[in-house]
């Protein structure tokens, strides 16, 4: 059984090996950052195959009176790249660093190193906290709605992002826990004014009665929109309320849109769209980034 840390740095050779390293002077670095990390191991833990939290905080805090914050924050993962390895071969029980990623449901070991490197890290560390996915009232409805999708082939990847929002505002409002699901879909369109957001609540409003429909065939299912995209980039143009903003509800010049191109996409805001001049009455294509200036040139 391998144990770390060992008497002849062997653990540190077998992860330079395993790693590409292009520049000659990396495996220099990497090593003297390892041996440096591997002594105040061997100082401050009592048990071998044990790291703690409070023997990388002392290493950051010696370390950091030596290095910039830069550097320092690049050789702490180098460090977080060593653990994962040494507990990958089972030479250590666990990462500290991967530890709080689990436990404030962090992707990245960089943000978690950052924390750890601020004036009052536990409070820095609890502002990283992230929402558990599916935490809500509706989480189980939803995580199982996702999950018959995916059985049945669809990859449904939007709705699962669509969903996730949903569920992380519902977490931030726990007082809508015990109103009806009419109530809480119309406090989620009530959050944002945007019309994407507007098109992103009728769709949601669609999926999750269709996932309720499933367990209670009492549950109506409202009538898809075929092409909300389109509407959505209708609204975006001409939804608004301020006629001098290119999302405003109008024209300044009295220019307003009257259809979408099918050629490209209506997310697209470099779409073409057919404008037409009541002053001339011809009709006449222009850009999305010159609409509604009367006087731009024909961008097609």
């Amino acid at each position: 059984m391998r144990t770390w840390p060992d008497r002849n740095g062997s653990a540190i050779e077998r992860f330079l090996r395993q790693r590409r390293m292009h520049h000659p002077q990396t495996p220099k670095t990497y090593r003297r950052v390892l041996c440096g990390f591997q002594d105040v191991v061997r100082r401050c833990e009592r048990s071998s195959s044990r790291v703690s939290l409070q023997t990388l905080k002392g290493w950051l805090q010696e370390r950091g009176a030596e290095w910039s914050a830069f550097t320092l924050l690049h050789r702490a993962c180098i460090i977080d790249r060593f653990l994962d390895f040494l507990v990958r071969e089972g030479s250590i029980a666990s990462n500290p660093v991967a530890e709080l990623r689990t436990k404030y449901l962090i992707k990245g070991s960089a943000t978690i190193l950052r924390a750890l490197l601020a004036p009052e890290p536990d409070r820095a560390l609890e502002a990283l906290r992230q929402l558990p996915q599916f935490g809500s009232v509706l989480g189980d409805l939803m995580r199982n709605h996702v999950a018959l999708m995916r059985t049945r082939g669809f990859r449904y990847d939007t709705n699962t992002r669509m969903f996730l929002r949903f569920d992380r505002f519902l977490q931030r409002h726990p007082e809508l826990a015990n109103e009806p699901v009419p109530v809480m879909l119309q406090r989620w369109a009530a959050a944002h004014s945007t019309a994407f957001h507007a098109v992103d609540c009728e769709l949601l409003e669609h999926a999750l009665a269709k996932a309720r429909h499933r367990l209670d065939p009492n549950v109506p299912i409202p009538r898809p929109n075929l092409h909300p995209q389109r509407r959505f980039a209708r609204g975006g143009i001409g939804a608004g309320t301020d006629p001098a903003q290119p999302g405003g509800g109008g024209s300044a010049t009295g220019v307003a849109p009257t259809s979408i191109s099918r050629k490209r996409s209506a997310f697209c805001w470099t779409s073409l769209v057919r404008i037409r001049r009541h002053a001339h009455g011809s009709a006449r294509s222009h850009c999305i980034r010159c609409w509604p200036s009367a006087t731009a040139p024909d961008c097609a």
